[in-house]
């Protein structure tokens, strides 16, 4: 599998695998990303934690 390794700084190395196969529209990550959804519906973020847009 050819892999592309990107450097973004001294400490952090990123591969990334051009076949890598798309997981999101399985089933199981497709559930654990609604219950996510639905746990910060219920429990969000403070204001601090959240990005402000220009």
């Amino acid at each position: 599998m050819p892999a592309v390794t990107t450097k973004k700084s001294t400490s952090v190395n990123v591969t990334v695998v051009k076949k890598m196969k798309d997981y999101s529209q399985d089933p199981f990550f497709k559930k654990k990303v609604e219950s996510a959804k639905a746990f910060l519906a219920r429990h969000p973020l403070p204001e601090e934690f959240k990005k402000k847009s220009k």
